[in-house]
């Protein structure tokens, strides 16, 4: 494995190391969800290089699904990423976006190998491990948002093309407490927050999560019209529909992106609209979902809302 590392992911000088490793098992009779199958959701991994090993080949579905491929114009044409067979290997930069596509019949393992590289001379880390981890420290060491933007700020001067840096810098500038008083400091850091979102669309125009965080941050900003807010919506909803034809679980993500925009669309006064949204989450599940309980809740309000403002038109009439 070390000299293909060598070749395809390493900077000359450099030599990898194997820092961690799992064996996943992918049983598609103990999926929690029978129609998305036994898989993990979006993520990436921690260290520089992940090499996924195919133990069997005897199961249905699974594979990897890389966030990048949702950009493909031909959904057909989306298909999650497997080894051509048992003990072959799938490699990757470990910051790449991607998930477990769902097994949908028999078992699925796979030995995965998590790999770290040190600078033969000086044992320096490669830039993007060094950015990673200063994510990884910003998202679970610190509390104070004005911290954790500082050290997004840290992770993009080691690579300044980190999408989820830029994304995560962004949410955390919305984040920063201001006094209600100060509108005006207010208004700038939300000014912040949104070039750092855009940018991020730019480098990571894939991620589902984004583009609903994006419609979240353009709301709070009265000059940003309900065309560009409700475009960011529906390209989250767009792009975890994507991700759920391909087998990927992201139900819940979707279901969060439904409810911030049937929220958006409430605030609007647009029932209508609001309810269709809503109705894309299952609010039947509010025991392991609290949100759901809250969704119910707001659609319930929408279509009451909607029979009062039907009723008010048949009096005008």
């Amino acid at each position: 494995i070390y000299p293909v590392v060598e070749e395809h992911f390493l900077q000359d000088g450099m030599k990898p190391h194997i820092y961690d490793s799992l064996i996943i098992r992918y049983n598609s009779t103990a999926a929690e969800n029978v129609e998305t199958g036994a898989g993990q959701p979006l993520h990436r991994d921690l260290g520089l290089v992940s090499v996924n090993i195919m133990l069997n080949d005897d199961f249905e579905g699974g594979g990897t699904l890389f966030e990048a491929q949702l950009q493909d114009e031909h959904p057909t044409a989306i298909q999650p990423l497997k080894p051509i067979g048992s003990r072959h290997a799938l490699m990757h930069h470990s910051c790449h976006r991607h998930a477990g596509a769902g097994t949908f019949s028999g078992t699925r393992d796979i030995l995965v190998l998590f790999l770290t590289a040190t600078m033969k001379k000086n044992g320096s880390m490669d830039p993007l491990e060094q950015s990673a981890r200063i994510k990884g420290r910003a998202m679970t060491s610190s509390k104070d948002f004005t911290e954790r933007a500082n050290l997004h700020r840290e992770a993009i001067k080691f690579v300044p093309d980190d999408g989820e840096a830029w994304h995560y810098l962004g949410m955390c500038l919305q984040e920063i407490s201001v006094p209600e008083d100060d509108e005006e400091k207010r208004a700038k850091i939300l000014q912040l927050s949104t070039r750092a979102l855009m940018h991020a669309s730019h480098l990571i125009p894939s991620d589902a999560k984004l583009w609903s965080n994006m419609g979240i941050t353009l709301s709070k900003q009265s000059h940003y019209d309900r065309e560009i807010v409700e475009k960011c919506y529906k390209e989250s909803l767009r792009l975890h529909h994507k991700c759920l034809e391909v087998g990927c679980d992201v139900v819940s993500d979707l279901e969060t992106a439904a409810f911030n925009y049937g929220l958006y669309l409430s605030n609007l006064d647009e029932w209508k609209d609001a309810v269709n949204i809503l109705n894309l989450i299952d609010c039947t599940d509010k025991l392991t979902k609290p949100r759901n309980e809250h969704a119910e809740k707001l659609r319930l309000f929408c279509a009451s809302q909607l029979k009062k403002e039907s009723q008010l038109n048949e009096i005008h009439v």
